[in-house]
């Protein structure tokens, strides 16, 4: 599913974007982990990052940001930051990073989808891993919504554990076991000339 949202190309060049998988298939929720904090974020698991898995997308070419709707949003410290970051794809599970934007926790809006653009538009590298890296600052809390469990295909939220390997949210029992998709979408564009 495709749907438009008005956005800026944050390089000016584009002859054309369109926001993927906007806005979420069913309705808009944050689930709880077991003990503290959320699937879709911070919590006692340590997870590092979350990110949703995307096809490449003939004709764009370039990503020029992210549209998010986080349900949480608090530094213990008032400066932590978390990266927007696109991963490539190593062989069906996210790899390098390629490309990453450090954003004030402070500064993320809650409850609300809200643009986040790169620096530089990222250059598309074939299929694509898109989200966020979280801050290991004690204390902080950053989720991201979803949508509801079985609402989406599997294979599209992933997470990285704190050993530092990725996982598909509907492994079960290893993961959650849920088909969700993160509120996490990219900004795509096609470059003039």
């Amino acid at each position: 599913k495709t749907n438009y949202i008005t956005v800026i190309d944050p390089n000016n060049n584009s002859s054309g974007c369109d926001t993927l998988n906007y806005p979420l298939v069913g309705s808009t929720v944050i689930y709880g982990s077991s003990g503290w904090g959320y699937i879709s974020g911070h919590n006692d698991y340590g997870d590092v990052s979350k990110a949703n898995y995307y096809n490449s997308f003939s004709p764009y070419t370039t990503i020029g940001g992210a549209v998010m709707n986080f349900a949480v949003a608090y530094s213990a410290s008032g400066s932590s930051t978390i990266n927007l970051a696109v991963w490539n794809d190593n062989g069906g599970t996210p790899g390098s990073i390629i490309a990453s934007k450090a954003l004030s926790i402070n500064s993320l809006a809650t409850g609300i989808n809200t643009y986040y653009a790169f620096d530089n538009a990222v250059t598309i590298p074939g299929n694509f891993y898109l989200g966020i890296e979280l801050s290991s600052q004690s204390g902080d809390t950053v989720a991201v919504y979803t949508n509801d469990d079985m609402d989406t295909n599997p294979g599209i939220a992933w997470e990285e554990w704190s050993d530092g390997t990725w996982h598909n949210y509907s492994e079960s029992p290893a993961s959650w076991g849920m088909n969700l998709e993160h509120a996490i979408h990219p900004v795509v564009c096609t470059v003039n000339g």
